[in-house]
């Protein structure tokens, strides 16, 4: 099950949040987290979301909305690698590029090495009224 297989222009938020249940219920031991990278004419900045908790940075201002997305990973990598709750996490990123990029990332984070997590990475379209996906933990 994949969210971008729904082309956003033509999907319907209600269909993308049944979606995400659905997935959701695929890993019920899974803690669910969400990232995300943006930028405006003034600003760039990250943040990550997991458990109500949210963490963010701006970025220098010549930095692209990819690089926010990356940073939002390494932010939440972070969060992750300080946190001894859960070992198994859904990870729902809003770029569509960095999901797919997301084990690479891992791979190249020491800090998580030793902690054994299991991460499956989801793409989920931003401002679908989703907990935690719009910034609302």
């Amino acid at each position: 099950m994949d969210l971008s297989f729904f082309k956003k222009t033509d999907t319907d938020d209600l269909t993308y949040q049944l979606e995400y249940l659905m997935i959701r219920n695929q890993y019920p031991s899974y803690m669910s987290s969400f990232t995300d990278g943006s930028k405006d004419d003034e600003r760039v900045a990250s943040a990550a979301c997991c458990r109500g908790y949210t963490e963010s940075e701006s970025l220098p201002g010549p930095a692209s909305v990819y690089n926010a997305e990356i940073n939002s990973l390494l932010i939440w990598l972070e969060v992750m690698a300080n946190s001894n709750k859960t070992r198994f996490l859904r990870l729902f990123v809003l770029h569509a590029s960095i999901a797919q990029r997301g084990d690479q990332t891992l791979d190249e984070h020491t800090a998580l090495a030793p902690l054994e997590f299991h991460i499956v990475f989801y793409w989920i379209p931003g401002h679908i009224s989703i907990k935690g996906n719009d910034g609302k933990g």
